[in-house]
């Protein structure tokens, strides 16, 4: 499936992540693994594989112009199944390969996987505009954005983001991790499956609930949690997931 993609995009501060959370009416985790060129540079278009609820898609994205916070983009998806992901993520995607999927032509090249970003992504209305708000979570490293595809309700969610002090606008996430990567100088992040297992489910909901509806903060819903719950420590027994997802699983669940 190929469209054109115009997203109206801005960086956030963690204060006004949460801010905006407040409205969210769904949480979904996603998580991209990024695949770059074994030869030449990435600069040519994007390429990912997308899980999101258990499916798998591969997308092709071009940038064709950007204007301050607005950004247009060519983008390609082609549906995987988990096996055929599952291949690509450990092997690469040949350029041969590419051009069967995308029925484009592609120099020789292949494209190895380096690692991924996870996207905690809230659905909020501001200003009247559906938009995504993004907790990214790559390489150590956390940033928030918003993004907005109404092309309808641009003008009036940038006006409604301006008189709040927000201008600032969000480079794309893959350009972002190559930064990101360069930086710390990483080469082919381990990809790590994260499990729900019932007990998880529960805490997780416990933990929620003494946060929004007690209006503790973290730390407090935690001890509140522990001496209730004295034999296992929560955020040590489920570290991992607790830092990679920590969301509310009230609406899902």
């Amino acid at each position: 499936m190929k469209e054109t993609e115009t997203e109206l995009k801005f960086r956030l501060d963690k204060e006004r992540y949460e801010e905006f959370r407040k409205l969210a009416t769904k949480e979904t985790l996603l998580v991209n693994d990024y695949f770059f060129p074994e030869k030449g540079d990435s600069s040519g278009f994007t390429l990912r594989i997308r899980e999101e609820d258990g499916t798998y898609t591969l997308t092709r994205k071009t940038k064709k112009a950007q204007y301050g916070n607005l950004t247009v983009s060519r983008e390609e998806n082609v549906p995987l199944t988990p096996e055929k992901a599952a291949i690509f993520l450990k092997n690469g995607i040949s350029s041969e390969e590419l051009s069967l999927l995308f029925g484009t032509t592609e120099a020789p090249n292949r494209y190895n996987r380096l690692g991924s970003l996870k996207t905690l992504r809230a659905k909020v209305i501001l200003a009247g505009a559906e938009c995504d708000l993004d907790k990214c979570d790559y390489l150590g490293t956390t940033d928030y954005e918003l993004e907005c595809e109404d092309s309808q309700k641009h003008a009036e969610l940038s006006d409604f983001l301006a008189k709040k002090g927000i201008t600032e606008p969000s480079e794309g996430k893959r350009r972002r991790f190559e930064e990101r990567l360069k930086l710390c100088g990483k080469k082919n992040e381990p990809r790590k499956e994260t499990k729900m297992t019932e007990s998880t489910m529960y805490r997780m909901m416990r933990m929620s609930e003494l946060s929004e509806e007690d209006g503790l903060s973290e730390e407090e819903a935690e001890e509140i949690y522990r001496e209730n719950h004295p034999k296992k420590d929560f955020k040590e027994e489920y570290k991992e997931f607790y830092t990679d997802i920590k969301i509310s699983v009230k609406e899902d669940w």
